[in-house]
C-alpha cells in the first residue's frame, strides 16, 4: 500500500469503524505504526498499537456507512465484515484511508459484543 502522509495521522488518531453484516458494530482508535522519515521498517503491522474503543464522530459515522453502501452496492452483496479506517483533513472532514474486507485481527478482544454480532453474521451467511 502507498499513500501520501497526512500530518493528522501523527496529530490525532485514526478511527478504524468495524462494520458487521453492514450495521456499525464499534469503533477503535489506532495509533502511528510508522514516523515520518523513519525509512523502511520491517513487518510494520507487528506495530500497531490501538488505544481501545472509541465513539466516532457523526461525520466519521456518515463517510463510514457511505462507504460500506458503496461497496455492497459496487459487489452486489453485503460483506459480511467490513473495516474503514478514516483520519480527519486539515479542516476536519474526515478521509478514508482504507477499507478492508479481511482482515486477520478484527479488534474483537476489545468489543465482546462484536464478536457474537460476527458469528451470527457468518452463521446468516
Amino acid at each position: 500500500m502507498v499513500q501520501d502522509y497526512l500530518s493528522a495521522i501523527d496529530t490525532e488518531m485514526e478511527t478504524d469503524l468495524i462494520f458487521v453484516d453492514g450495521l456499525f458494530s464499534h469503533a477503535v482508535g489506532k495509533v502511528p505504526a510508522l514516523r515520518l522519515g523513519q525509512g523502511v521498517v520491517e513487518r510494520p503491522w507487528e506495530r500497531m498499537a490501538w488505544t481501545g474503543l472509541t465513539v466516532p464522530g457523526a461525520r466519521q459515522l456518515a463517510v463510514a456507512e457511505h462507504t460500506m453502501d458503496f461497496i455492497s452496492r459496487l459487489l452486489d452483496c453485503q460483506p459480511v465484515y467490513g473495516r474503514i479506517d478514516l483520519v480527519s483533513e486539515g479542516a476536519g472532514a474526515p478521509l478514508v484511508l482504507e477499507v478492508e474486507l479481511i482482515d486477520p485481527y478484527f479488534s474483537l478482544d476489545l468489543d465482546t459484543g462484536g464478536a457474537a454480532r460476527l458469528a451470527t453474521a457468518i452463521c446468516r451467511g
